[in-house]
């Protein structure tokens, strides 16, 4: 009976928390359906692949536009544990909201995450999605606790999309911003009209608004030659610093090589490419501002808007620079 019990707290934790922990990372776009059903490619290992290539989006084509498609019937497709799933849009984000989105959140902030959401899908709808936000969106299946301020939020938005002259946008979205967030063309080298960066109030009572990595020296180098062999070992790694104008590093020089501020984030586990590295008792520690990537909006950021009394329409025009929110339905 004790086990049962452990075992019942222990999910039960671990879902309350998936909203905190799981923020998509990168605009990563899904696996097209074609694509997926390849014989010498299994589900899996498309999904494999493709995390690996579209970091990128200025080197991967973006799907066609929707007129060029078959007309979409309401239904996505889902790829879980390997078994891909057909179901419509809305059990398909009412699973995306819950993985995503803390229920506690303001219902405008709730109602721009469910908007968001639905344009992320609607952007390719013929594609495969999957569950894990390092490469899509975020999917808890729902229980019958499923909090009823998600399902306000699409109901209040049924339909309602964000588009860029007339197509849906890549609406990609992270946890928390360091005062402003970033142009894709400095994150990604693709260059989006609307992932422009603006000013964002998330505070520093955001979550993980700070944020601090500690890496042996031993490790660091060995990490780093991995990838940059030609680095040579110095009791002060860091040079220069080249970031972007809203503070994200797009080049730092460390032993003597420039290397991308986003290797430097992948390598080491970093909240966000805002840092600066330095060395303290021999370790090398990183002091991070923000999390996630940095571009389109902030999630925590619409909490704060949400708070200051704008509407969800407000906050994703603000994020979402020269859009328009239109009825799909």
């Amino acid at each position: 009976m004790k086990e049962i019990i452990f075992v019942s707290l222990f999910m039960l934790a671990a879902v309350f928390a998936l909203p905190f922990i799981f923020i998509s990372e990168e605009p990563l776009l899904p696996v097209s359906r074609e694509a997926a059903d390849e014989p010498d490619i299994g589900e899996t290992a498309a999904v494999e692949e493709t995390a690996e290539t579209l970091p990128e989006p200025s080197d991967e084509p973006l799907p066609e536009p929707l007129d060029e498609r078959e007309p979409f019937d309401g239904n996505t497709y889902i790829n879980i544990a390997g078994r891909e799933e057909r179901m419509s849009l809305r059990d398909y984000l009412r699973g995306v909201m819950l993985g995503e989105m803390p229920s506690s959140f303001p219902l405008e902030a709730v109602k721009a995450q469910a908007v968001a959401a639905r344009t992320y899908v609607m952007r390719d709808p013929g594609a495969v999605y999957c569950g894990d936000p390092s490469h899509c969106m975020a999917y808890v299946e729902p229980g019958e606790d499923y909090p009823g301020i998600f399902d306000e939020a699409l109901d209040l938005t049924d339909g309602e999309i964000i588009v860029y002259e007339g197509e849906p946008i890549l609406a990609v979205f992270f946890c928390t911003s360091w005062g402003a967030t970033e142009n894709a063309e400095d994150v990604w080298g693709g260059e989006y009209p609307y992932l422009k960066a603006v000013e964002s109030r998330d505070g520093e009572d955001a979550n993980r608004y700070r944020g601090s990595v500690t890496v042996s020296a031993g490790e660091f180098w060995r990490v780093l030659k991995a990838e940059y062999p030609g680095t040579v070992e110095s009791p002060e790694p860091f040079g220069g610093y080249n970031r972007t104008a809203s503070g994200g590093v797009t080049e730092v020089e460390i032993g003597g090589v420039s290397v991308p501020g986003r290797d430097v984030r992948r390598m080491f586990g970093l909240n966000s490419a805002n840092f600066t590295g330095g060395v303290i008792d021999g370790d090398i520690v990183f002091e991070t501002l923000g999390f996630g990537h940095g571009v389109g909006m902030p999630q925590y950021g619409a909490l704060a808007m949400a708070r200051e009394g704008a509407g969800y329409r407000e906050i994703l025009e603000w994020y979402y620079t020269s859009v328009q929110i239109t009825d799909n339905g």
